[in-house]
């Protein structure tokens, strides 16, 4: 019999044998005890593998934890910026309203020509425009090379300010 049929030979019966006879099976296991780890160091190798595992899940959560704080603190953070540009942005409208209402308004008509029909309408725009907006022109200014005698008698009842050419406006 040479070795590789004695090992089919082995494969083949040893399992029958480690049934059926006691002592057979004691002896391989003794035989062998060194190749593998008893069943009370492989329960001690798994719980200190669980405890391992326990100790880094909580490693984990703690970090976890710390990151939801600082996040926290980032959010709270920038909700403070939001609020202080907020604030900025109303102070910044305000004084912009309050320069707005200070800067003089000027209502101005660039036209070829006009009538008094002409200036009647620009005067209603102008009205318009100052209750739309609820604001009071300072200066109703047309600037026109040819002015209507007849446009040049109302102007002055209008309260309309009248140009031959834009250079001529004075300094506002």
């Amino acid at each position: 019999m040479n070795t590789e049929s004695l090992k089919e030979a082995i494969k083949r019966e040893l399992p029958e044998f480690l049934r059926t006879d006691q002592d057979f099976r004691s002896y391989i296991i003794e035989l062998t005890r060194q190749e593998y780890a008893g069943r009370v160091e492989t329960q001690d190798r798994f719980y200190d593998l669980l405890a391992e595992l326990r100790r880094d899940r909580e490693g984990r959560t703690r970090e976890w934890e710390e990151f939801k704080d600082g996040q926290s603190r980032k959010w709270d953070e920038q909700n403070r910026r939001w609020d202080e540009q907020n604030r900025r942005w109303d102070e910044t409208q305000a004084e912009l309203r309050r320069i707005h209402e200070e800067i003089m308004l000027l209502i101005c008509e660039l036209k070829s020509s006009i009538d008094k029909a002409g200036m009647y309408i620009f005067e209603r725009k102008a009205r318009y425009y100052e209750q739309r907006h609820q604001r009071t022109a300072n200066r109703l200014i047309v600037i026109s090379p040819m002015i209507d005698a007849r446009a040049r008698r109302v102007v002055e009842r209008l309260g309309i300010e009248t140009y031959g050419d834009s250079s001529e406006v004075e300094a506002i």
